[in-house]
């Protein structure tokens, strides 16, 4: 258990506070958001974004070329669907001035509870769910051109066997030394990613449980891929909905748990100050 190694463990969660989500918070905040109870007796959650936390890069693209991969015919070409995001990527940011930051006041100290997270952080929660639209305009089109439809999952197996491995591999450095402080039970994804299954060969199907990874999966009709999307977890507001359901679980259990959340980006904004986390 994480107890037995809990100086090793918290050397890098400290080594890892990071920079994109710091920039938007006061000093204040800050503070409070990094030091979190650090609880020798308690059984250590780790809740993890997954591109470009676990990994040293976005891996969107390199999931979608899979079915080129597989088919070198295949039409269109995947910089098709990079040119649709990247126009409604260009419309969503021309009203991006409607997000508030910081997220909250400057030189004031603010205690973030179950009772005022949702009054404190409501802006950020619309700016980030407004961001679905955004995020759909790329799956919809990918769903309507049949892209993933018919790709098993023994090829993602093989697709990241044979190509992402040894020094192509997906992880960050020190990654692998510190999943092997954290059990099992105790390792959770929660990602905008697509496909499970990509996730879990990754990161290693011995370090993670399947129901484990939370992700925008990429619907299955036995071992195989329709072609379609759950599109059930988008953006940052999204992610929530998702710790809240983890926290509950954790929260049932005899045992006490401390959770942590670990993430990179806007997207993991909420998450990170999401009370009890």
């Amino acid at each position: 258990m994480l107890k037995g190694n809990f100086s090793n463990f918290s050397s890098f969660v400290l080594r890892g506070i990071d920079i994109e989500v710091c920039k938007h918070l006061s000093s204040t905040c800050q503070c409070i958001s990094t030091l979190k109870r650090i609880y020798t007796t308690m059984n250590n959650v780790i809740i993890a974004d997954f591109d470009e936390t676990v990994t040293n890069r976005d891996t969107t693209c390199i999931v979608g070329q899979l079915p080129y991969t597989l088919d070198p015919k295949l039409k269109p070409a995947w910089s098709h669907f990079v040119d649709v995001y990247y126009e409604h990527y260009k419309k969503f940011q021309s009203n991006i001035n409607s997000r508030v930051l910081p997220l909250l006041p400057l030189g004031k100290e603010t205690v973030i509870t179950d009772t005022n997270f949702t009054q404190l952080f409501h802006a950020e929660v619309d700016f980030q769910t407004s961001k679905r639209l955004l995020e759909l305009s790329s799956t919809t089109e990918i769903e309507s051109r049949n892209v993933f439809k018919g790709v098993k999952h023994e090829q993602v197996r093989s697709f990241v066997e044979n190509n992402l491995q040894g020094a192509d591999s997906l992880l960050r450095p020190g990654f692998s030394n510190f999943i092997s402080l954290v059990p099992k039970d105790n390792f959770h994804v929660v990602s905008v990613n697509w496909s499970p299954e990509f996730i879990r060969h990754v990161i290693g199907d011995e370090k993670i449980h399947p129901h484990h990874i939370a992700c925008n999966n990429l619907i299955s009709d036995g071992d195989e891929y329709t072609g379609q999307f759950t599109n059930d977890l988008l953006t940052g507001s999204d992610k929530i909905k998702v710790i809240q359901q983890i926290l509950s679980y954790y929260d049932s259990k005899e045992s006490d748990h401390c959770l942590w959340y670990v993430g990179d980006s806007d997207t993991d904004l909420l998450s990170v100050l999401f009370p009890n986390i």
